[in-house]
């Protein structure tokens, strides 16, 4: 992708080691371009509006708002920026997340890859549970098939901790 043709995203992160760390990432990936960084609701209303990101990167609780009213907030005033979301507590959270309109979730233990992935799949409006990519129409859970599925190495490097991919 072209320099000019990069996935703008506002960071609204609010640990200044954990956003650094982030941002580096981010900003040595050719796709992506992080436009600002916020730390609390009205600063992210206020730069979205400004300065059009493509993707909101948004950590869980965010300072002054419970955990799942500041993605109600959010997605209500912004409703045409996707909403990326870090350290949800739990699955349960994860599901209402997605269902209050989020379109990805995300742990801060992921890998640079994956962090990258799942920017791409919300990008392209497809929802993201870290496990896998899914069109608006299914949330993940709620079929069978859901449950039943195993996630390969790529995607939770965890799994296979102490062994080197070539």
């Amino acid at each position: 992708m072209a320099r000019s043709g990069r996935v703008r995203i506002l960071m609204a992160v609010h640990q200044p080691i954990l956003e650094a760390g982030i941002r580096l990432l981010i900003d040595e990936e050719d796709a992506f371009k992080v436009v600002g960084q916020a730390h609390r609701k009205d600063e992210v209303v206020r730069l979205a509006r400004e300065l059009v990101p493509a993707i909101i990167l948004l950590r869980i609780p965010m300072p002054g708002l419970p955990d799942l009213e500041a993605v109600a907030r959010l997605t209500t005033e912004l409703s045409d920026v996707p909403l990326l979301l870090f350290d949800l507590p739990g699955k349960p959270a994860m599901l209402q997340a997605l269902q209050i309109g989020a379109k990805g979730v995300l742990s801060t233990q992921a890998t640079p890859q994956l962090l990258f992935k799942s920017i791409r799949h919300v990008h392209a409006n497809r929802v993201w549970t870290g496990e896998s990519a899914r069109g608006n129409e299914a949330l993940p859970g709620n079929s069978a098939h859901d449950r039943r599925s195993r996630v390969t190495s790529d995607e939770h490097p965890a799994r296979v901790a102490g062994h080197r991919r070539s």
